[in-house]
């Protein structure tokens, strides 16, 4: 194998590991709110779609002022999204646009 497939490889497994590490956030995230919410207005653990997750960070900000959490799943997504692209600047997915190992 090639030093830029290993290093492909060992840069998507930098990126699974972070994206896998910003879900887990958001889950600890609803787990905080859910803790804090009467029984009528506790939020679901299933499905996602883009109100939810408002309406769980809307909750949190409001439960926990100071709270870091969201943007530490933030920044776990972001390297998540940097290493994917890393990974595949490293094997040559950009190199049409003259940029990448030749």
């Amino acid at each position: 194998m090639s030093t830029n497939a290993l290093l492909a490889v060992a840069l998507f497994a930098a990126a699974q590991a972070c994206i896998v590490m910003a879900g887990y956030l958001q889950w600890v995230i609803l787990a905080e709110v859910n803790r804090k919410l009467p029984d009528g207005e506790r939020i679901s653990y299933f499905l996602a779609y883009a109100g939810k997750y408002a309406r769980i960070r809307a909750e949190y900000r409001r439960l926990y002022p100071a709270g870091h959490l969201p943007t530490l799943s933030r920044l776990a997504f972001a390297g998540g999204a940097l290493f994917m692209l890393a990974a595949a600047w490293a094997l040559g997915f950009f190199r049409a646009f003259g940029v990448g190992p030749q």
